[in-house]
């Protein structure tokens, strides 16, 4: 069980981790603002390797053309996509390492809320099933 608070940013960690640690990785949040965007990206990009990642928000609060290029520009291939249903659910996934949290990919989640989650090491199976359906 992880928890973050102003000056722990704890639950970033973990989302950097699962981003940093994987060639391909799947975020669910149902919002992401320009911090969000840039810290996923950077975490991508300071592995040196390419990287693959998915999110699927529900509202993004960036400029998606500009979101993609500095993407590619840092050797990251994203996908965005809106998610079809009504969504709340905030999962941080790789082949191995699963992150459930109440952590959205905003600035305020990420660096000053307190916001709690569960780390599984080593995946779970049936989460893509699960990420499946809310694009479905």
């Amino acid at each position: 069980v992880a928890k973050s608070r102003l000056g722990e940013p704890t639950i970033a960690a973990g989302i950097a981790h699962v981003v940093y640690s994987s060639d391909a990785s799947i975020l669910v949040s149902p919002f992401l603002d320009g911090y969000g965007a840039g810290f996923v990206v950077g975490a991508a990009a300071l592995s040196g390797k390419p990287r693959h990642v998915t999110l699927i928000v529900r509202r993004a609060e960036v400029d998606v053309g500009e979101l993609r290029r500095m993407a590619g520009d840092r050797g990251v291939e994203l996908d965005l996509r809106i998610a079809q249903r009504p969504l709340h659910a905030k999962i941080y996934a790789s082949r191995d390492d699963l992150l459930v949290t109440s952590a959205n990919l905003l600035r305020g989640s990420l660096l000053r809320n307190i916001e709690v989650g569960i780390m599984i090491r080593g995946g779970l199976p049936g989460v893509e099933s699960v990420i499946d359906e809310l694009t479905a």
